[in-house]
């Protein structure tokens, strides 16, 4: 927990306020004369999302918060809407569709475990949102049947939605263009829908940016508060502001670590320390359970406890344990962040 709290839920935030910097300085148009120029710039924005809507979750919880997720919604919504409309049009409609991209997916792929483990670190990650829903499990009323519905519905949206979004920018970008390009969305619009449209993608992508950054600082605040109510963390992490509900403490830490950890890599660096992270704990997690299943006897089940049929858990703890050691023994460089920060906690 105190790991999720200091290093995962932190880190997915740099992650997601330095996205939100590089689509603002595209949709702006602006040019730097040197690098160091530019690092500045990506830093400057960033942190100017994060403090306003660190000074938003202090003081406007009800009226301010809630409003912005539904305008996040609305564009995440129509950013993706777009892109799969243009893309059925264009496979339709278009002269120059990449369909050698459908033809050899694999070229010149690299098949190294080390590079494969990575690449599943980064695919995973777009789809981990299926883990934030057992945080709320206490608040469900039938957890037996809502959880596992609620995962399976979800997973097939976002899935869906996610390959009818990747199968259109293959329809009209190359391979090369994907890897080179930092903002794919703008590209892809540019190409389809003329040089003007670029921005509104760039727009409406930091709108979603903006709703991912303040859901992540209000869901980390309060994971960090409730470990600290738990004694996992110092005591005064779960200081709360009655007057407006905030967790300010909490939110000060963990915008803290956010600046600080931001300045770990770049953001596929960033990932890969992150989901490595992720995998090991779960890792630890599985054989956490099997114990408990194991040992049932002297150990009662929670009431509102979830069984699932035993294979399944068992492919689950084969996949983490293949992803972790792969890294560790093929790219043991984005694996050391991950093994420090544990050692660290397992050393305190």
């Amino acid at each position: 927990m105190s790991t999720s709290c200091l290093f995962i839920n932190p880190c997915g935030l740099a992650i997601q306020i330095e996205t939100f910097s590089v689509y603002a300085i595209r949709c702006l148009n602006i040019e730097f004369c040197d690098e160091s120029t530019r690092i500045i710039a990506h830093k400057l924005i960033s942190f100017s999302l994060l403090l306003l809507l660190f000074f938003i979750n202090c003081f406007s919880l009800r009226h301010v918060v809630s409003r912005v997720q539904i305008i996040s919604v609305i564009a995440k919504f129509v950013a993706s809407g777009i892109i799969i409309i243009c893309g059925i049009y264009f496979l339709l409609f278009g002269k120059n569709v990449q369909f050698n991209n459908f033809y050899h997916p694999f070229e010149n792929t690299n098949l190294r475990p080390g590079n494969i483990a990575l690449a599943l670190f980064g695919g995973l990650y777009s789809y981990d949102g299926w883990d934030i829903l057992n945080y709320g499990i206490e608040d469900v009323k039938s957890p037996r049947r809502t959880m596992p519905f609620a995962i399976i519905v979800s997973m097939i949206v976002c899935a869906s939605i996610y390959v009818l979004m990747n199968l259109s920018f293959f329809m009209v970008l190359s391979v090369t263009e994907m890897q080179s390009s930092h903002a794919v969305a703008m590209l892809f619009a540019e190409k389809t829908m003329g040089p003007h449209f670029k921005y509104l993608i760039a727009l409406l992508v930091c709108i979603v940016l903006i709703g991912s950054v303040n859901a992540s600082l209000f869901g980390g605040s309060r994971f960090l508060w409730a470990s600290a109510r738990e004694r996992h963390l110092p005591a005064f992490f779960s200081v709360i502001n009655r007057e407006h509900d905030s967790p300010r403490a909490a939110l000060f830490v963990h915008v803290v670590l956010a600046m600080f950890l931001s300045f770990l890599g770049n953001l596929e660096e960033m990932i890969s320390y992150v989901a490595f992270t992720v995998w090991i704990i779960r890792s630890i997690t599985m054989l956490c359970l099997f114990n408990i299943r194991f040992n049932i006897c002297k150990r009662p089940v929670h009431e509102k406890a979830i069984r699932v049929p035993l294979i399944l858990p068992i492919i689950f703890l084969i996949v983490c344990l293949s992803l972790v050691s792969i890294t560790i023994i093929q790219s043991f460089k984005s694996s050391i962040v991950g093994l420090l920060i544990l050692a660290i906690r397992l050393a305190i």
